[in-house]
């Protein structure tokens, strides 16, 4: 552990149960390894953070088909009685154990469990320097404000994410119109010349077929007008030949 101050006459106890304790209204979903209780004296006040070995049987995690690296360590959070899942990597295994570490800024209930849907407490890796066992003896540190020298200089971001699964953002959308400006830019280009040159096409066939119609209307009228004085032409020769008969 490393404090922002000095700390003195520290204690913690931490209990182990193997089901719910019965103070908790929530029990945390899925396969549970441990439950665990971790009660501190003269730390939280001035505590930095807190480096967290975590051991779990090899037996259990093959009895419940689990995978090594979807076990994680969570923290109950009691004014909303829901589990939070802490950041857990994974570190390494012998024989009989597979060994986790987390990175903790307080003390409550928690529970090593396999990973189900939660919101996370993201922290990076770092190296243990205390295990599950029973009471630290109380102690007193130096200026350097740290419990333990081993513990590596990280930090944990205390900070949640509720991300929704599947869910489609509008920064997605946004994205995709970003990065396809220039197709989408052209795409409406070309949409309205064709659709300009169809406009001007479909003027031009209305103008050609009101042009047919109007010739038609007018070979028509010649035919008429040139059939109407054949006729007549016809009928004054008629005559002309008939005066010529009876003159002769």
């Amino acid at each position: 552990m490393s404090a922002e101050d000095d700390i003195t006459d520290a204690e913690m106890t931490i209990k182990v149960y193997n089901g719910k304790p019965a103070s908790l209204e929530e029990e945390k979903s899925g396969e549970v390894y441990k439950y665990l209780k971790i009660e501190t004296s003269n730390i939280n006040r001035n505590l930095d953070k807190a480096v967290i070995e975590l051991q779990v049987e090899k037996d259990w995690v093959e009895d419940n088909d689990l995978d090594t690296e979807k076990i994680f360590l969570f923290k109950y959070n009691e004014s909303d009685d829901e589990w939070i899942e802490i950041s857990t990597a994974y570190k390494d295994s012998d024989d009989d154990f597979y060994y986790y570490e987390s990175i903790l800024n307080s003390f409550s209930y928690f529970a090593i469990a396999e990973k189900t849907s939660s919101r996370v407490v993201a922290s990076s890796n770092s190296t243990s320097n205390f295990s599950s066992g029973t009471t630290v003896p109380s102690t007193s540190t130096s200026s350097s404000n740290s419990l333990n020298t081993n513990a590596n200089e990280r930090e944990e971001d205390t900070s949640f994410s509720d991300l929704p699964a599947g869910s489609s953002s509008g920064t997605e959308e946004g994205s995709f119109f970003k990065d396809n400006s220039g197709t989408i830019i052209l795409s409406t280009i070309v949409f309205a010349l064709i659709a300009f040159v169809a406009a001007i096409a479909l003027f031009f066939i209305k103008k050609v077929r009101r042009a047919e119609k109007d010739i038609g209307k007018f070979v028509e009228k010649v035919e008429k007008t040139a059939e109407k004085d054949l006729h007549k032409v016809e009928r004054e020769a008629e005559k002309d030949l008939r005066r010529f008969e009876k003159k002769f």
